[in-house]
């Protein structure tokens, strides 16, 4: 990192990042800290930071290039997410409302089971309706 960036606060300020975050290992009595939170915004930084120059070496030097994904065509839509989009509408899949029902079902045999208490089963029912509505 040193040998591109030049300026002396912007490294400090980028150490003092990656050294203000550690993790403590269970079990290691030397108590050993490292890492880096994984989702942290500077994550996305240093990949692509670091990254780049494998990339630049692999497109360069050994003369990789990757093919770009050709997507086929789309009248019935795209699956996202359980869902099913088209040009002009939004469908939940199948087996997306397959999974919902048997959540449902499995939640109405905990409750008639007496294994949740009817607030429970509330709270779960909303929960299963919810995931799919948002």
């Amino acid at each position: 990192m040193c040998r591109i960036i030049k300026d002396a606060r912007c490294l400090e300020l980028l150490f003092g990042v990656i050294d203000s975050y550690k993790i403590d290992f269970e079990g290691d009595s030397v108590g050993r800290k490292k890492g880096l939170p994984i989702g942290n915004l500077t994550s996305q930084f240093f990949a692509n930071f670091y990254l780049s120059a494998l990339d630049h070496f692999c497109l360069e030097k050994l003369a990789l290039f990757l093919k770009i994904p050709v997507f086929g065509k789309t009248f019935r839509g795209v699956p996202f997410l359980g869902w099913r989009i088209t040009k002009d509408r939004i469908f939940l899949l199948s087996k997306t409302k397959r999974r919902m029902k048997n959540r449902l079902k499995e939640i109405q045999k905990s409750f008639e089971r007496g294994k949740i208490t009817e607030e429970k089963a509330v709270k779960r029912t909303k929960a299963v309706y919810a995931a799919r509505v948002c």
